[in-house]
Formats: structure tokens, C-alpha cells, sequence
């Protein structure tokens, strides 16, 4: 063998071994992505545990839950995608839906400071239209650091009573 064979030949595994190293060392690259320690903030997580009290085990709480996952536009509408693009990446704090049916009931958002500004009272009021077109309560209760199951058990009480598809989506 001629030497130059060699010196590719030599030239090619170094090229091959460089190849595999750095695909090992790209694929332990590590991303950016690490766990939350809640996925509540201080007020939502004193909130639900009062609201776990209130509704003891009448109904179900998912909490921030995609209004895409409980709202649907209605077939046959125009630009559907466009009314579906609204509300894709908005959440609710938490949703009360039924054991027996797993149907939405009521839909509870805690407001801290930043439903003060415009932009998202302009939501919220967006917001708010959507859940009565849809016939699902929406209660507001501002943030805080302590809630008692009396206020969210008066609201939750109000609502039942003022709500045809609550009052309906009780469990018997």
C-alpha cells in the first residue's frame, strides 16, 4: 500500500471518530427546560386549597386548564380557525366540572394585579362574553394570600343559583 492510501485512510477514521464524538456530545446537550417546584402562583395555591375544602367532593377542579379543552366553536361557523385562534392559548385558573360527567360547571379566575391594565380587561371582558354565550358561570375573586371556604362556598351558592346549566350539571 502507498502511503498517501494510508494517510487518507488515517485522515478518514480521524474524520469518522470527530463525526461520532460530536453527535455524543450534541445529543447529551442539555436543554432548558427544568421542573416547576408548583404550578401555582402564592394566591392560586391558597385558593385551591380553600376551594378543595368548598367543593369537597360535589365536583371535580382542573386547574389551569386550555379554554380550548372545554370550549368548541360551533360547526359551521365562519373563519372557525380564526375564533379558535382567540382562545387557543388562553387558560382559565381553575374549571369545577361534574364527577358523574366530567361537564364543565363553573369557571373560576383569580385576578391579581395585572387585570388592572387595559389590555387585559379587555380580555377578561372577552373573556367573559365567551363563558355567558356558552351558559358557564365565571367567578372573579381577587388574588390574595388567604381565602375562607365561606366567600367561595356564597359565590359558588349564587352561581347555582343563577345558572340554568349549573343548576342542571349538579350531582344528585
Amino acid at each position: 500500500m502507498e502511503w498517501y492510501h494510508l494517510v487518507g485512510a488515517a485522515v478518514l477514521i480521524l474524520a469518522l471518530i470527530s463525526l461520532t464524538l460530536a453527535a455524543k456530545a450534541k445529543s447529551k446537550k442539555k436543554l432548558p427546560y427544568e421542573l416547576n417546584k408548583s404550578i401555582f402562583n402564592k394566591s392560586e395555591s391558597a385558593f385551591f386549597a380553600a376551594l378543595r375544602a368548598a367543593v369537597q367532593n360535589q365536583w371535580l377542579i382542573a386547574p389551569k386548564i386550555g379554554l380550548k379543552d372545554f370550549l368548541s366553536i360551533a360547526k359551521g361557523t365562519p373563519d372557525r380557525q380564526t375564533h379558535f385562534n382567540r382562545i387557543a392559548q388562553k387558560h382559565i385558573d381553575f374549571l369545577l366540572f361534574s364527577p358523574n360527567g366530567n361537564a364543565p360547571v363553573c369557571a373560576i379566575e383569580i385576578d391579581g394585579p395585572s387585570h388592572n391594565n387595559e389590555r387585559t380587561r379587555e380580555r377578561d371582558a372577552f373573556i367573559k362574553q365567551i363563558y355567558d354565550h356558552a351558559g358557564l358561570p365565571l367567578l372573579r375573586f381577587p388574588a390574595k394570600t388567604t381565602y375562607t371556604t365561606a366567600e367561595i362556598t356564597e359565590k359558588l351558592a349564587l352561581a347555582t343559583s343563577t345558572s340554568k346549566s349549573f343548576d342542571q350539571l349538579k350531582p344528585q
